[in-house]
């Protein structure tokens, strides 16, 4: 119940203040999927999640949920919490279990707003273990929000773990196909 009264909040405001436009909305898929954006503000997962007219899963770094008021309402609104130096098995099981259910997970691949150039492999080991397709996004101008921009949230092609990278994947398989996913939302 929490969670859709925060998505019509954060989408009314995101629709009026920073005039939010989605493109790309008939290449979400049936059931289960990843989905996979950009990082560089505060305000992406709740963005995503109001640009999907279906509930969005998320994990939040674990230091989040210890914060007082933070941590009661992200519990509430789909969030798993991640250790994101050791994560742990019982959060990779339940994000597989949401995925199986045909629900919808969020991934920043990035892993944090800090532009380090680095990306995160836990996409690709989610999509191979999943078997989920991967649809990528863009979100355009969050990075000047300050500045209350015109605000973009682009839905790419879908993009599926290749079979080719064989059945047991690999640290170097899942970081490439990470990789496609980001070079495909920077598209």
């Amino acid at each position: 119940m929490l969670y859709w009264i925060g998505r019509t909040l954060f989408y009314n405001l995101f629709k009026t203040v920073f005039r939010l436009k989605v493109t790309g909305r008939e290449n979400i898929p049936e059931g289960g999927f990843i989905i996979a954006a950009n990082h560089n503000s505060l305000i992406d997962p709740p963005l995503m999640g109001t640009s999907l007219s279906r509930g969005v899963y998320f994990m939040a770094k674990k230091e989040l949920f210890e914060i007082p008021l933070l941590g009661k309402i992200i519990s509430m609104t789909h969030a798993i919490p991640v250790d994101r130096r050791r994560p742990g098995a019982d959060s990779v099981k339940e994000v597989l279990n949401i995925l199986r259910e045909g629900k919808i997970m969020m991934v920043l691949p990035e892993g944090t707003r800090k532009k380090s150039g680095k990306i995160k492999s836990g996409i690709g080991f989610l999509a191979h273990k999943s078997g989920a397709l991967v649809v990528p996004a863009r979100i355009v101008n969050n990075d000047k929000i300050k500045r209350l921009p015109g605000l973009e949230f682009n839905i790419k092609k879908p993009l599926r773990y290749p079979a080719s990278y064989g059945e047991d994947g690999s640290k170097n398989d899942y970081r490439h196909f990470a990789e496609k996913v980001m070079e495909r939302i920077y598209s």
